[in-house]
């Protein structure tokens, strides 16, 4: 039977698994969770972070077997949904990290931000301030623009002279290039 499953395409691989067959579950994982593996790899640095990720777009693609549709390819599928799971995790990290950066406990010493009262907890806040001094001093600016002066997106983008969306992924980039740290 396996010799006969290895022969299917994916996408009936897919299908049988869609209906509870789990032989095609097997041949179909063995064939694709290395694309998916490399496809959140290449995303996310952190092993443990990169093996949740991994696991819980495992964990949807089987929740949602059934509603897939045989007119769409099987792979872009799938990395729709895992592309879905990276994007969620990413969000709840940076809203963490977002509420880290408390306006009312930054202030600027020598050029710098620092955190100056604890949040919940002093580990943390011990880390955040290494994270903030490792920047380079622009992008520090940016951050105390954004979370110590509380100015909008707009406003810090007239004082630079560029577009509000330049300065979004500037700041997104560096929020990511933080939680990274962290």
């Amino acid at each position: 039977m396996k010799s006969k499953l290895s022969e299917l395409d994916e996408k009936a691989l897919l299908l049988r698994y869609a209906k509870g067959d789990e032989a095609a579950f097997r041949v179909f994982y063995e064939r694709v969770s290395p694309k998916i593996w490399s496809f959140v790899k290449k995303r996310i640095s952190s092993l443990p972070e990169a093996e949740e990720i991994y696991q819980e777009a495992w964990t949807k693609i089987h929740r949602f077997r059934d509603r897939y549709d045989p007119n769409l390819e099987p792979l872009p599928w799938i990395y729709t949904i895992t592309r879905s799971v990276l994007t969620d995790r990413m969000r709840a990290v940076s809203a963490v990290l977002e509420t880290a950066f408390d306006p009312s406990a930054l202030e600027q010493r020598s050029n710098s931000l620092v955190v100056v009262e604890p949040s919940n907890d002093g580990a943390r806040t011990g880390e955040l301030e290494q994270v903030l001094s490792a920047l380079p001093e622009d992008q520090r600016e940016l951050l105390q623009k954004r979370y110590d002066q509380d100015l909008s997106f707009e406003q810090i983008a007239t004082s630079f002279g560029v577009r509000q969306e330049t300065i979004r992924k500037r700041i997104s980039r560096i929020l990511q290039k933080m939680r990274r740290s962290v």
